[in-house]
């Protein structure tokens, strides 16, 4: 399965994308989106999509109020829940190569 990912009308530059078995008979695939774009190799059946993508925010000290500390930045999740822990969406996936779209909105 092949396919494009958007985001309020714009390719997600990077994130995952993950088929769950409904019937929880075959084995769940994922793939990495890069530039809106995925393939990966699913089982037929139906599947429940999980999309997410990680979202900057802001950086922090590791160690607060230790000088000269390394910096991490904390990173939140881009696409709304109900799109990955809470996913309303559900493809069937038939034998062969598949293409499909998935146009999501963020509000």
């Amino acid at each position: 399965m092949t396919g494009e990912v958007t985001l309020d009308g714009q390719p997600i530059k990077a994130g995952t994308i993950r088929f769950v078995p409904v019937d929880g008979q075959s084995p769940t695939a994922d793939a990495p989106i890069v530039n809106g774009r995925f393939k990966a190799p699913v089982p037929p059946g139906e599947k429940r999509v999980e999309i997410s993508a990680p979202k900057p925010g802001k950086k922090r000290p590791v160690y607060e109020g230790v000088p000269d500390s390394p910096m991490v930045e904390d990173v939140g999740e881009l696409i709304p829940e109900r799109y990955n822990v809470k996913s309303e969406l559900t493809l069937t996936v038939e034998r062969g190569s598949q293409e499909k779209r998935f146009e999501l909105k963020g509000k």
